[in-house]
């Protein structure tokens, strides 16, 4: 049979140990033909497995795992696959790679190997210490092995030619041999799986891996026994889950004996009798008001009431067609348990890229089939609601799916860039900025994403921003000497830098950074000398200028965070002499320092420089007209008596304040939602009636990271994700860490999270806002209603309405 390289290139599957990385995900790996659905696979037969002549592993200059228990550990997993009953595949151990006229390979000859055509089969490469893994992947990749589909017919749906490749420097050699080869054989069996064309899975391997609170839909309780949070055996984690650990899981994914895998091969390499085992099918769609269009790649599980974690089936939507031949939201699966009941639900993937096409963002919340009530109506069609599947032997249960969606609640735009965030607004929202691993980016509703380069020579980069009629940008740029500097956008990809402050030499490669940008082009942001920091502002008529310092620090410092739309307000911080970074104005370039009405105490020692303590921190943000500024470091009073001594411990926590022109004063912002969290506020709209940022962990600890809050004058401070969820707008497997940017009107807010594709900046559009209304006369009578964010929000609020959805069916 004649060899072609496959048509949409070699296709790579690499196993990572704790770790995230290329992975692909649910079903086949490659498709044949896209408008049938007819996967790659190896034609009927006995498939030749051929072994390298090494072993695995180094210690203390010898081979750790000899050739016979390498190849004892491979013909053992090749068994695994051939074992299961409903499926045809048989590989056979045919013999050494020597026979195939081919060398010991190591990293000097791999390439006689990887993209040669070799005469077919299966061929296993023993990369005895590493060395081939670290010249593909570099050190310290913690790769455990790959399989690459190199070869296919030139007609038809067949593999021909596999490349294997085990990893010796990942065995555990702390273990003894015959530990460490169960262990490791765990990867064997897993890359053996890709090489018969098989994808990764997510069923179970997500609560246990990545401690996935939810075993069902996100925020759900499940028909099972489950706590959120609660442990799943080791063995319980399928042999294609893209994640593997040698010492926890490794024996246990060595094996194919979940159903989750057992419905995969067979899937792949049916046995007659399989097409006859009691199926669930079903349609993925996109809520209703958007046509319900087949959604591709929404990940779906059947778990067993009875046996939830055994018993339990993923597939992804459109995973037979990989969207190739247009929108595809089909899913099957077979081999379930006759007479059983299944609770059938969409869950987003934890972690891993896919052959199937994915977003970040599925288009509505996680949620259960639940039969006649499942309609897309995110009011009426209750998302935490089952409906029990019994499928028959011959006879498929049908589950279509449509995604919920609230209407008027609000809407979620991820940024599909990577390690991206979004740091300012145009003052109606029409324009998002922020940066990404490849520079600073660009967003509006019409045009989508836009990569505007600039690298900025270091990660870290300040916040890009924006003018508030959206026409100027301003960001931080690498310039051709090598050194990182404040920067205009030109177009396209093109900056011009500006340079520092004249004579100015820079500190570690960087003479300035951009923070903010007026609708004149007056640039502010932070300026070095040296090491010495001080805030600058630069207008096109005079360059760049020193905006100076109060001048009562032993160790003076500034810098300017934001600045008005007219440029003639600029806030920021300066240096005290603690190193506290005090809360800063510059009106039309003069200083002056935003102080509390009373000073607040800080320390129960008059001595101390914090006993009496007037300031608050830096100035993080302020709207268009200069009307309104928030920020950090409002000083919230704490105090401890020790019950033993009777000594009284004065302390302040950090909150966060506003300012208004209309008031003259700062205002505290009030307590964090979340025990041990203080406030920090970035942003704030025209008529500071929403105040977005962050609530960051008082004391950091394992686990602890911030959250996107927003605070209004009618709710206190949020979490806002959960105040998204609220409303009925979910964004699973997020967490929203920051919100630096809002809009004028308040209604549209800018920042980042951690998604299931690592960090990513979001947008949120909030025009209306979803309360429980009880209308004057009818007090029995409660109605979920969309209305006005947030004046009309707040006025609900104050007649006595309570936020978010009436719950479902009211």
């Amino acid at each position: 049979m004649k060899a072609s390289v496959i048509a949409r290139g070699a296709a790579f599957a690499a196993s990572l140990l704790s770790a995230a990385g290329a992975a692909y995900a649910g079903g086949p790996l490659e498709i044949y033909d896209p408008a049938s659905g007819t996967p790659y696979r190896w034609p009927a037969g006995n498939v030749p497995v051929y072994l390298d002549a090494d072993g695995l592993g180094m210690l203390d200059g010898a081979v750790f795992l000899d050739k016979a228990t390498v190849d004892g550990r491979v013909a053992f997993a090749v068994q695994q696959w051939n074992d299961v009953p409903t499926a045809s595949f048989h590989g056979e151990i045919a013999g050494k790679l020597s026979s195939l006229g081919l060398p010991d390979v190591d990293a000097s000859n791999i390439d006689s190997v990887l993209g040669a055509w070799n005469g077919g089969g299966i061929h296993v490469v023993y990369d005895q210490d590493g060395s081939i893994h670290e010249s593909l992947f570099g050190p310290y990749s913690g790769v455990l092995g790959f399989a690459i589909i190199e070869w296919v017919a030139n007609k038809g749906p067949w593999i021909t030619e596999v490349t294997m490749v085990l990893n010796g420097a990942q065995i555990p050699t702390w273990e003894t041999p015959t530990d460490a080869a169960a262990q490791y054989t765990g990867v064997i069996t897993h890359e053996l799986g890709h090489g018969l064309g098989l994808a990764h899975s997510q069923t179970n391997g997500q609560v246990y891996f990545f401690f996935d609170g939810n075993s069902g839909p996100e925020g759900c309780a499940t028909p099972w026994p489950w706590t959120p949070g609660d442990s799943i055996p080791a063995s319980a984690v399928e042999t294609m889950y893209p994640f593997l650990n040698l010492w926890a899981t490794g024996v246990g994914q060595s094996t194919v004996d979940l159903r989750d895998d057992v419905d995969s091969i067979s899937d792949l390499y049916p046995e007659p009798a399989w097409a006859a085992t009691p199926t669930i099918r079903g349609v993925v769609s996109y809520p209703k008001d958007e046509r319900r269009k087949p959604f591709t790649g929404a990940n779906v599980i059947a778990r067993n009431l009875a046996d939830p974690f055994g018993d339990a089936v993923s597939a992804i939507s459109g995973d037979h067609s990989q969207g190739l031949a247009g929108p595809d939201g089909s899913f099957a699966m077979s081999g379930l348990t006759p007479g059983a009941s299944y609770a059938l639900f969409v869950d987003g993937i934890v972690a891993g890229a896919f052959s199937t096409p994915a977003t970040s963002m599925l288009p509505g919340p996680e949620e259960y089939w639940n039969g006649a009530l499942e309609s897309g109506d995110g009011i009426h069609d209750d998302r935490c609601a089952f409906a029990p599947l019994v499928p028959g032997a011959g006879k498929p249960a049908l589950a279509n799916v449509t995604f919920n969606k609230v209407a008027g609640a609000p809407r979620f735009v991820a940024i599909d860039l990577p390690n991206s965030w979004i740091s300012g607004l145009s003052a109606d929202g029409g324009v998002a900025v922020g940066s990404w691993a490849g520079g600073h980016l660009r967003w509006t509703p019409t045009k989508g994403v836009q990569d505007l380069g600039g690298d900025p020579g270091y990660w870290g980069s300040p916040q890009p921003a924006v003018s508030a009629d959206g026409r100027t940008i301003v960001g931080t740029v690498l310039g051709g000497d090598g050194v990182a500097s404040a920067a205009l956008w030109k177009g396209g990809r093109t900056w011009r830098t500006l340079g520092g402050l004249p004579g100015a030499a820079s500190c570690d490669n960087q003479i300035s950074s951009g923070w903010g940008v007026a609708n004149d082009k007056t640039v502010v942001g932070l300026a070095w000398d040296g090491c010495g920091a001080v805030g600058f502002r630069y207008r096109p008529s005079t360059g760049m200028q020193s905006l100076g310092l109060v001048g009562d620090s032993s160790i003076p410092g500034s810098r300017a965070d934001a600045v008005s739309a007219d440029g003639s307000l600029i806030v920021g911080w300066d240096q005290h002499d603690s190193g506290y970074w005090r809360g800063s104005r510059w009106d039309d370039g003069v200083q002056s320092l935003f102080t509390l009405d009373s000073p607040a105490t800080c320390d129960a020692d008059p001595a101390s420089a914090f006993h009496s303590w007037s300031w608050v921190g830096t100035g993080m943000g302020l709207n268009g007209p200069g009307s309104a500024v928030v920020g950090e470091g409002y000083p919230m009073e704490r105090s401890w008596v020790d019950p033993d001594s009777g000594t009284t411990y004065q302390w302040c926590d950090s909150g966060a304040w506003l300012w208004t022109a209309a008031s003259g004063h700062i205002q505290g912002l009030g307590e964090a939602p979340r025990p041990d969290f203080g406030l920090t506020a970035v942003d704030v709209s025209v008529n500071a009636d929403v105040v977005t940022g962050l609530m960051q962990p008082i004391s950091w600890g394992w686990g602890e990271s911030p959250h996107a809050m927003i605070w209004t004058p009618y709710t206190g401070a949020l979490d806002l994700q959960e105040f998204l969820a609220s409303q009925g707008t979910f964004a699973p497997g997020w967490q929203l860490t920051s919100a630096p940017a809002v809009s004028d009107d308040g209604q549209t807010i800018g920042g980042v999270g951690f998604s299931p594709l690592g960090q990513q900046g979001f947008l949120v559009r909030i025009e209306t806002a979803i309360v429980c209304h009880t209308p004057a006369k009818k007090p029995s009578v409660h109605r979920s209603t969309a209305v006005a964010f947030p004046k009309a929000f707040g006025e609900h609020l104050a007649h006595g309405d309570t936020m978010g959805l009436c719950g479902n069916g009211s």
